[in-house]
């Protein structure tokens, strides 16, 4: 199982991320973007939290990292000043199995649905010829 994985904030990140977001702030678009299969990444002052081949990886933020992205977040530092870093994710805090289930195929829930009849009354068609002409 790994557990020290790096961290590359490039200019994309920079450009794309949205401020005081969890999800979608810049260091999470860097976990996406530099750990290939990482799912759900959260940031928040203290931690970065992200699942990764079955498993939840929660780690300290590293403090050139929650410098830069506390600095961003509350507008210090804008977009066009922001240069591009890199940080190592090392010693996670805390490694827990997910209770990941593959679909099951075959199952009731995925067949076909029949339409529900609504109560109203049925809007009336208009029959057409090829042409468009109505008949």
């Amino acid at each position: 199982m790994k557990t020290q994985f790096n961290l590359n904030v490039s200019h994309y990140c920079i450009q794309n991320g949205v401020r005081n977001s969890l999800r979608d702030c810049v260091l999470a678009l860097a976990v996406r973007e530099s750990i290939p299969g990482a799912d759900r990444p959260t940031i928040d002052d203290n931690e970065i939290r992200f699942s990764f081949r079955k498993h939840r990886y929660i780690y300290k933020t590293p403090e050139q990292s929650a410098k830069n992205a506390k600095d961003f977040d509350t507008g210090v530092v804008t977009r066009s000043d922001m240069k591009p870093w890199r940080d190592i994710l090392k010693d996670p805090i805390s490694v827990e199995p997910t209770q990941y289930r593959p679909p099951r195929k075959n199952s009731k829930r995925h067949r076909y649905m029949k339409p529900v009849p609504s109560n109203g009354p049925k809007p009336k068609t208009k029959l057409t010829r090829w042409g468009g002409k109505k008949i």
